[in-house]
């Protein structure tokens, strides 16, 4: 990016010449003196950008002075628009240019290289580099830091309004910060990108220090800009390791859920993962904010070893255990993630188990291959089985639907070139025929957590409510 050195008009109005000065009418003189400071909110500046507009058109000796301080006003006035989102500032520019929001940008550019010429040419092209940084920035470009303390006031809001979008955030990352061990790379290079934006915010003191009248006046909304990303929270994927087996998924979750804490169910073991939400106070600080007192390290896991399966659902003493001593944070997402080899009924002893510690699960989960999770959301049935038009029992040989006082219809598995497989394609066929908001699902206990939480997938792909039944 070109480097883009501001000459501000305080700085700039400091060196004129003596002859310059003399030569000025009232309303340049009275000009140049409003305009070393800008009043955003209200109409000190927008008046001296009106007044200039007759001498800048005029045949006056002072006509280009006064053209080119009209010019510089507005662009700083309009790129303060454009870093704060203020429209209403925006319109008042227009006004006093004599044009519309639209062509605002067209005519500024016009403006600014009508004045490029002499003494004013360096001021002039700088400038219109500025408006090129901002308006790119405005428009959905890549913000970089930059050397000015301009370029890092911007980079500061760019920040922050990029902080809605972890993608986008993570784009402005100029590094990643290796150790969260345990979070995923996007938070990583997220959290790089708000340090950046801290530094960024020191660097641009200095300008307002130096009486920029830009840096001056975005000065409160710079400081609100800065508290704004010490309050932001990044939520990181939870992150497994490959060890612990969880069932792997295809494609994309149908949830937009980041769980907290995850329960890995295996046969013979429980495994506890814990994620965690980051925020970032300074330029180099780093706070961690664990989802429960007691969790494991992220990166690692703490595992319960089960009992041989019990004949019913019922709760996991050791598990129980382990849920009360890891003190959840209330309002925090619990998952349940099956191992391929987990029977179905290890999510209802999870069910119990965590209604025993006082803790419930919102969302089911598959492991993506890179360690975090596809997830779907889900609720427990109610007992009133007259809570849901559907049922879909999920059977050793396939899908058996129920539907109201209908017959039961059946989806019987597929034989493929990998062997039997239940046919999903046809069970989502039948959910969406329906339009059906809400869907319970059960399975025997000899079939695998894996398909019961596949058929909630295609319940929640389908734009219906998962509902499990014990």
């Amino acid at each position: 990016m070109k480097r883009i050195v501001i000459v501000s008009l305080a700085v700039f109005l400091v060196v004129l010449t003596p002859s310059l000065v003399l030569a000025q009418s009232a309303e340049v003189a009275a000009a140049r003196i409003a305009l070393t400071r800008y009043d955003v909110a209200g109409a000190e500046t927008v008046g001296a950008i009106h007044a200039l507009g007759p001498v800048a058109g005029s045949e006056a000796a002072d006509a280009l002075e006064a053209r080119y301080l009209r010019a510089i006003a507005a662009t700083d006035l309009h790129t303060l628009a454009l870093v704060t989102h203020d429209d209403a500032l925006e319109g008042r520019v227009a006004e006093a240019m004599g044009s519309s929001v639209g062509s605002l940008d067209v005519t500024l550019r016009a403006e600014l290289r009508a004045v490029a010429v002499g003494i004013y040419r360096a001021a002039s092209t700088d400038e219109t580099a500025w408006l090129d940084a901002v308006s790119a920035s405005a428009h959905g470009g890549r913000a970089t830091r930059g050397t000015s303390p301009r370029e890092n006031a911007a980079f500061v809001f760019a920040a922050l309004d990029a902080a809605a979008d972890p993608a986008r955030l993570a784009s402005m990352g100029t590094g990643d910060e290796s150790s969260l061990v345990g979070i995923d790379e996007g938070v990583r290079r997220g959290v790089a990108a708000i340090h950046a934006a801290h530094a960024a915010y020191e660097r641009s003191m200095r300008g307002a220090r130096d009486g920029d009248p830009w840096l001056v006046a975005l000065m409160p909304a710079l400081e609100a800009a800065r508290e704004r990303l010490r309050a932001t929270t990044l939520l990181p994927r939870a992150v497994v390791p490959e060890s612990l087996a969880a069932s792997v998924a295809g494609g994309e979750g149908v949830g937009d859920a980041r769980p907290d804490v995850v329960l890995v169910l295996g046969t013979d073991r429980v495994s506890i993962v814990c994620t965690a939400r980051i925020r970032v106070p300074d330029a180099t600080g780093i706070d961690v904010i664990a989802p429960a007192v007691h969790c494991p390290a992220v990166g690692t896991s703490r595992d319960i070893s089960l009992p041989p399966a019990p004949a019913v659902a019922q709760p996991i003493d050791a598990l129980v255990t382990a849920l009360t001593e890891l003190g959840v944070s209330e309002g925090a997402t619990i998952a349940l993630a099956p191992t391929p080899d987990a029977p179905a009924q290890s999510i209802a002893c999870a069910r119990w188990s965590l209604s025993r510690a006082g803790l419930s699960a919102t969302t089911l989960a598959l492991r993506r291959p890179d360690g975090t999770f596809a997830t779907m959301p889900f609720a427990w049935a109610p007992l009133d089985q007259t809570a849901f038009a559907m049922i879909v029992h999920v059977r050793p040989g396939g899908y058996a639907i129920t539907r109201g006082h209908e017959h039961t219809v059946q989806l019987p598995r597929l034989r493929g070139a990998s062997g039997l497989s239940f046919d999903r394609d046809a069970l989502a066929s039948a959910i969406g025929s329906r339009g059906l908001v809400r869907v319970a699902l059960d399975a025997t206990s000899t079939v695998s957590a894996l398909e019961l939480v596949q058929a909630a997938r295609v319940v929640a792909a389908s734009g219906a409510q998962a509902l499990l039944r014990e």
